[in-house]
């Protein structure tokens, strides 16, 4: 069986649908989801439909906890749009009923096992959904992150792509989907074969100029999550530079 590592999908629509797109033409059977769903971007539920037309395995991640602190105090949620943009208000005007419901019914970590491979899913670590486990953090940082008894710990919430092995153990960061933070406009995700036991880390262009534009409409005078779409790519530098 072929499954798919996806995290930090934040409402980026065209890159999930990209994503998805070579998944099915790699025979990908189901998704393994590592959170933040929502958060930055604006099209939130139709992220969730995509997403939900799988098999999967989810966890949430600190964007799906904030979505609902939001709703609970007007303080809180202004504070998320200063830092984070309007993407939050846009997902709670927008989401259905049952995306709201599958969303707070997800668990901050999930064992899953297939085919004879112990996973363990998480946002951001086994012992701390809110830690930021990079690619060049502490060996100290990454013994804390073996869980007893699985193969693989699966990670999200650096938009940093990671692969690592620690005491027998694979710790894995498919990076980001919808905003990843090394090279903007190439979505970041991964696929662990079962079968073969090979995980290939994956890199899928898409455009993200309607997403821009939908930014810059959207931010007034916060445009930090629309610089990060096309970070370090020097195919949208050459653009910005004509």
């Amino acid at each position: 069986m072929k499954v798919a590592f996806l995290a930090d999908i934040h409402a980026n629509l065209s890159a999930l649908q990209a994503v998805l797109g070579v998944a099915r033409s790699r025979n990908v059977e189901r998704l393994l989801l590592l959170g933040d769903y929502v958060g930055y971007y604006y099209e939130s539920e139709e992220v969730l439909q995509e997403l939900l037309a799988w098999p999967h395995a989810a966890v949430r991640g600190n964007h799906e906890r904030m979505l609902f602190e939001g709703w609970e105090s007007e303080e809180i949620a202004c504070q998320q749009r200063e830092r984070y943009g309007v993407g939050l208000d846009v997902a709670r005007a927008t989401l259905s009923p049952a995306s709201l419901m599958w969303l707070k019914a997800l668990p901050d970590r999930l064992s899953v096992d297939l085919d004879g491979i112990a996973l363990e899913l998480c946002h951001g670590s086994p012992f701390d959904p809110d830690k930021y486990v990079y690619p060049d953090t502490s060996p100290e940082v990454l013994e804390r992150c073996v869980v007893p008894g699985r193969d693989l710990v699966a990670m999200g919430h650096t938009h940093y792509p990671m692969l690592a092995v620690q005491r027998g153990v694979i710790l894995l960061n498919p990076g980001s989907v919808g905003q990843p933070r090394d090279v903007g406009g190439i979505a970041s995700w991964a696929i662990l074969d079962t079968k073969a036991r090979t995980i290939v880390p994956m890199r899928t262009p898409y455009d993200p100029t309607i997403l821009l534009a939908e930014v810059a409409r959207r931010e007034a005078g916060r445009q930090g999550a629309a610089g990060v779409l096309i970070r370090n790519n020097p195919h949208y530098a050459r653009e910005a530079a004509q």
